[in-house]
C-alpha cells in the first residue's frame, strides 16, 4: 500500500492506528505491561496524526511551484513521513492478525463447548467430563497462543519505538509549521507598515496645504536651536503684500496656520482703521511680549483691568441682577398639593392594575450549591465508611440515608461539570494550565474513588452501586471524558466499570 501525501491518506493511517489501538484496548486488564504502553503510544500517534491533517490542508493550499521553497520540502518531507508511519502501522497489523484471529477461534471454540455442555445436561449423565474436556482445550489454545506471542515477542518494544519516533517527528513538524507561521505573520505586518507609511507620505506630498502645516507644526514643537525653520511659503501675485507672515514670540505664522484669518488681539477693534499697520508687531524689540508699544502711532491705550477688578465687577453685576423667588398665592399653591397628591394616587393605582407582581424569592434550601474537587474527596471519604451496628431499625434508617448521600455526592459532580462547560470559550492565555491542573485533581478524585471500592465492605459496595446506576453515574462519567479528553481520566473510568462488572457477575454467578 502506497501512502501519498493528502488529507485523505493522513486519515487512513489515523484510522489504521485507532484501529490497532481499539484491538490492544480489549483485555487491558489482562494484558502485559509492554501492550499498555503500545497501547499509549498508538493513541498519541493517532491524535497527532489527526492534528497533522488539519495542518495539511494549509500546506497543499500552496501551489507546487511557488516561489516558497520551504513550502515545498515540507511537503517532500510530510510525503516521506506519511509513507513510513503507514508502512510500520501495516506492519503490525500483519504481526497482530494471526494472534487475533487465533485467540478469536478459540475463544468462538470454548463458546461452542461450553453450549454442548449445556444442552448435554438434559440428555447425558456427564456433563462434568465434557466441561472439564472443553476447559482443558482452552486452556491448551490460550497458553499455545502465549507461548508463539513470547517468541514473537522482541518486536514488540521495536514496533513501540518505531511509532514513539513517528510521533515525536510528527510533533517536531506541527512545531515548525506553527513558527513559520508566526514569522510570516510578523513579515507581512512589517510589510504592511511600510506600505502605509508611503500612502501617508504619498498623501501629504499631494496636498501642498496639508504638508506645509504639518512642517510647520513640526518646527513649533521642536527646540529652536535643533532644527531650521522652514522658508516660508511665497505669497501669490493677487495677494496683497499686506498679507505677509506675522511672527509671535520670534516665529512665522502663515495662513495655512490660522486657517486664512487673522489672529485675534485685545486691541484689535482700535487699529482697525490701520490694518496695515499691524506689520509694527513682527518688530517688536522684545521677543517675549506679544503686544508692541503703538501708543506713537494710535495714542495713549486705555489701562487694562486686572484680575481683582474684573472679579468685583462680575459679582456686583450678579448681586443687582439678581431676582428674588417668586412667590405663589395660597390658593394656588394649596391647588398645586391636591394636584400632586391626586396624580400620585393615580399613578399608584395604575403600577397595581397593569404591571406583573414581582416573582417570589427562591429559598435557600432550593438552590444547589456547586461543590469543590476538595469537598468531593472529602465527601467520598465519608460516604465510604461502614455504617454503625445499631439495632434493625435504626439500620435500615442509616442505609436510606446513605443511599441519599451517595446521590447528592453524584449530582454535585454532575452539577460542577455543567458549570464547567459553561464557561466562556475566549479565555486568558493561561487557561491551560488551569484546565490541566483540574485534569489532575479529577484523576485523583477517580483514584480515590476506586481505591475506596476495593477497601469497602460488600455492603457498602453494594450500596455504592445501586445508588450511583439510581444517579445515572454512567452518563456523568461519559460527561467527564468529554469535558476533560484526557487518557488518564478514560483509563480510571474504565477501571471502575471493569471492576464494577466484575463484581456483578461474581454477584449473579454467587
Amino acid at each position: 500500500m502506497s501512502f501519498g501525501f493528502s488529507v485523505g491518506d493522513i486519515i487512513l493511517v489515523s484510522q489504521l492506528a485507532y484501529k490497532l489501538y481499539c484491538n490492544l484496548t480489549t483485555g487491558r486488564r489482562s494484558a502485559a505491561k509492554d501492550l499498555k504502553e503500545l497501547e499509549d503510544v498508538l493513541f498519541g500517534l493517532r491524535c497527532a496524526l489527526d492534528h497533522l491533517s488539519k495542518a495539511a490542508e494549509s500546506i497543499l493550499s500552496t501551489a507546487p511551484d511557488s516561489q516558497d521553497a520551504n513550502a515545498v520540502e515540507v511537503r517532500h518531507k510530510l510525503d516521506a513521513m506519511v509513507n513510513s508511519c503507514g508502512a510500520t502501522l501495516l506492519e503490525l497489523d500483519s504481526v497482530t492478525k494471526k494472534y487475533r484471529e487465533a485467540a478469536e477461534s478459540a475463544q468462538n471454540d470454548v463458546l461452542g463447548d461450553d453450549a454442548e455442555g449445556v444442552s448435554a445436561v438434559a440428555v447425558s449423565t456427564r456433563p462434568i467430563k465434557k466441561r472439564s474436556l472443553a476447559q482443558f482445550k482452552e486452556n491448551v489454545r490460550v497458553n499455545w497462543m502465549k507461548i508463539r506471542w513470547d517468541v514473537e515477542r522482541k518486536s514488540l518494544s521495536e514496533f513501540r519505538a518505531k511509532l514513539q519516533s513517528h510521533t515525536d517527528a510528527i510533533t517536531i513538524i506541527l512545531n515548525t509549521l506553527l513558527w513559520s507561521a508566526t514569522h510570516r505573520i510578523e513579515v507581512d505586518g512589517k510589510v504592511n507598515a511600510e506600505k502605509v507609511h508611503k500612502l501617508q507620505d504619498h498623501a501629504l506630498q499631494s496636498n501642498t496645504t496639508l504638508l506645509q502645516l504639518v512642517q510647520e507644526i513640526r518646527t513649533l514643537l521642536l527646540p529652536r536651536g535643533d532644527a531650521p525653520s522652514p522658508p516660508a511659503p511665497e505669497a501669490p501675485a493677487s495677494m496683497p503684500s499686506t498679507q505677509q507672515p506675522e511672527t509671535m514670540h520670534n516665529r512665522r505664522f502663515t495662513l495655512a496656520m490660522t486657517g486664512g484669518r487673522r489672529p485675534h488681539h485685545r486691541f484689535s477693534h482700535s487699529i482697525s482703521p490701520h490694518y496695515n499697520s499691524f506689520a509694527l508687531m513682527a518688530t517688536s524689540p522684545t521677543p517675549d511680549t506679544c503686544i508692541p508699544d503703538i501708543s506713537a502711532s494710535f495714542g495713549p491705550l486705555p489701562i487694562p483691568l486686572n484680575d481683582s477688578t474684573t472679579d468685583r465687577a462680575a459679582d456686583t453685576h450678579r448681586v443687582l441682577t439678581r431676582k428674588p423667588p417668586l412667590e405663589l398665592p395660597a390658593a394656588i399653591a394649596e391647588l398645586n398639593i391636591k394636584r400632586q397628591s391626586s396624580g400620585s394616587k393615580v399613578f399608584n393605582e395604575y403600577l397595581q392594575k397593569h404591571l406583573l407582581p414581582s416573582p417570589p424569592s427562591k429559598p435557600q434550601f432550593l438552590t444547589l450549591e456547586v461543590p469543590t474537587l476538595l469537598q468531593l474527596r472529602d465527601g467520598l471519604n465519608y460516604i465510604f465508611h461502614p455504617l454503625p451496628g445499631t439495632t434493625a431499625r435504626q439500620a435500615t434508617l442509616d442505609r436510606d440515608e446513605r443511599k441519599k448521600e451517595v446521590l447528592r455526592w453524584t449530582h454535585g459532580l454532575e452539577h460542577l461539570l455543567d458549570c464547567w462547560i459553561a464557561e466562556p470559550i475566549s479565555v486568558p492565555l493561561d487557561a491551560k494550565g488551569e484546565k490541566q491542573a483540574k485534569v489532575n485533581e479529577i484523576v485523583e478524585l477517580l483514584v480515590d474513588m476506586n481505591g475506596s471500592i476495593e477497601r469497602c465492605d460488600s455492603k457498602t459496595r453494594r450500596l455504592f452501586y445501586q445508588s450511583t446506576e439510581q444517579a445515572e453515574i454512567d452518563g456523568v462519567l461519559q460527561k467527564l471524558q468529554t469535558v476533560t479528553k484526557s487518557v488518564r481520566v478514560m483509563k480510571e473510568v474504565e477501571e471502575f466499570e471493569d471492576v464494577r462488572d466484575e463484581w456483578k457477575d461474581s454477584q449473579n454467578g454467587g
